[in-house]
């Protein structure tokens, strides 16, 4: 019989022997009994548990920091704290059950903590805002996830309007709300605002998208008319390219060809260069009929006589 309950036991679902709220309490029920070495390994247990939850994340890192400052483990306490403001900016670890030096411990570590975790939200709007309908709205969130204990939207559909305030409903993997578009807005001509909160437990803001200064604007659609373009664009000519052994390409090479010995025989160096070539032979062929001791022929002034 015992066998066979621990084969049951084996064969749960991790999510199932995964309980961060089960884990919770065997830690507090070990710190009751001053187990403080138990206490964290439960609350370990319920920190990596991907299902806890938000407050279950804040319970088990304020557990954490008590325990390892009771126990002098100062840098576990440190990073115990550090976890918790990351999860939470304005937690607090105070209670008539909580010991002093642990409230004093976090409140010094709080004041000189400058946390970087910050929350990314994707929010999705359907295609068309129709007056007097429900806008259904999608959030997704990133980075920081495990942190986020509520989000909430708020969209303002006109300049003397009160902002209209929708809580978003957490869940497997999105945040889902609905929006309600008044019937006196004008979607062609009218433009609306929004911005998206993210929170902690304690109420703290975490990130969101846009904020009450600068929110993000959804622009009127205007009409089928207005948003034509009036000037019509004219195509670009397309360029064909030619293959290798057309006929075309090979008079092109032709053309270029004459183009370049007209270019280079239309410039004067290139006739004084030939002229210089002529006479340098020149020379050189009296240089030669010189030195093989034969008397140079000239006439009486100095001209060559012609054969």
């Amino acid at each position: 019989m015992r066998v066979w309950a621990s084969l049951v036991v084996l064969g749960l679902p991790s999510s199932v022997l995964a309980d961060p709220s089960s884990a919770l309490r065997d830690g507090e029920r070990a710190m009751e009994s001053l187990e403080y070495n138990r206490a964290i390994v439960a609350f370990e247990r319920a920190a990596a548990d991907h299902q806890a939850s938000a407050a279950d994340l804040v319970a088990a890192y304020s557990a954490l920091v008590r325990c390892h400052v009771v126990l002098g483990n100062e840098a576990s306490a440190r990073l115990a704290a550090a976890q918790l403001l990351d999860v939470d900016p304005g937690a607090e670890i105070s209670g008539s059950n909580v010991p002093p030096r642990v409230s004093r411990f976090f409140d010094e570590f709080k004041r000189g903590y400058r946390g970087s975790a910050e929350v990314s939200v994707s929010l999705y709007l359907p295609d068309r805002t129709v007056p007097g309908e429900t806008l259904e709205l999608v959030a997704r969130v990133g980075r920081g996830q495990r942190a986020v204990h509520s989000l909430r939207m708020f969209a303002r559909f006109g300049a003397a309007e009160a902002p209209v305030a929708v809580e978003l409903r957490r869940g497997e993997r999105t945040w889902t709300g609905a929006l309600e578009v008044p019937a006196r807005f004008r979607p062609r001509a009218d433009s609306w605002r929004y911005w998206v909160e993210a929170r902690s437990v304690s109420g703290a803001a975490l990130g969101g998208v846009g904020t009450p200064d600068e929110p993000v604007v959804v622009g009127p659609t205007g009409s089928r008319d207005y948003r034509r373009d009036p000037v019509e664009r004219v195509p670009r000519p397309r360029r064909i390219r030619r293959h290798a052994d057309t006929h075309n390409e090979t008079l092109d090479r032709n053309e270029e060809y004459f183009r370049q010995r007209q270019s280079i025989t239309g410039k004067w160096w290139f006739w004084t260069g030939i002229v210089l070539v002529v006479a340098g032979g020149t020379i050189a062929g009296v240089a030669i009929a010189t030195d093989e001791g034969q008397e140079a022929r000239h006439g009486g002034n100095g001209d060559w006589p012609l054969p």
